[in-house]
């Protein structure tokens, strides 16, 4: 089992207030790192306030983290290959490009991601906290599965309750 946190830092851009998901740990919001987003009728929205913490299922249901990426693929034979960009980074939260935290097994791995919480400190700041559990290469039973379903449930084992 592992929980890995990071810090999620408001930041003030040219479009708004934005909530920047510090995964290289440097205290700065860079350009490269994910934004947190939440789901509308209009599609995936920047969130731009935050008051309380967010728990593990409205966070699933609700949120997820966006980063702007290019899609591109290769042509040509292999002595004379280039690259075409099919869509470029270009600012605009398309759908493919957010990742939202689900209760999933990794594609090719015995690691499962058992959800995410966003929790407040005493001070104001928020943390992005997520849990994952690796078993190794070992057999994965019906009693993991269960005992997964049971951790999730379990308030104990998460910064923010759920609602009730």
């Amino acid at each position: 089992m592992s929980i890995d946190t990071y810090r999620l830092l408001p930041r003030n851009t040219e479009n708004g207030k934005r909530y920047i998901l510090d995964t290289n740990r440097n205290g700065n919001g860079d350009a490269g790192e994910s934004q947190l987003v939440k789901q509308s009728q209009d599609g995936w929205q920047p969130v731009d306030q935050l008051d309380k913490g967010i728990d593990r299922f409205t966070f699933e249901q609700d949120y997820g983290l966006w980063q702007d990426k290019e899609v591109s693929h290769k042509e040509g034979p292999f002595w004379n290959r280039r690259t075409v960009v099919d869509r470029p980074a270009d600012g605009k939260i398309d759908a493919d490009e957010v990742k939202q935290s689900t209760w999933i097994r990794y594609p090719g791995s015995d690691a499962f991601r058992l959800g995410a919480d966003i929790a407040k400190d005493s001070e104001g700041r928020f943390s992005f906290n997520r849990h994952d559990i690796n078993y190794g290469r070992r057999i994965i039973g019906q009693s993991d599965i269960d005992w997964q379903a049971q951790y999730r449930q379990d308030d104990a084992n998460w910064a923010v309750p759920k609602k009730a």
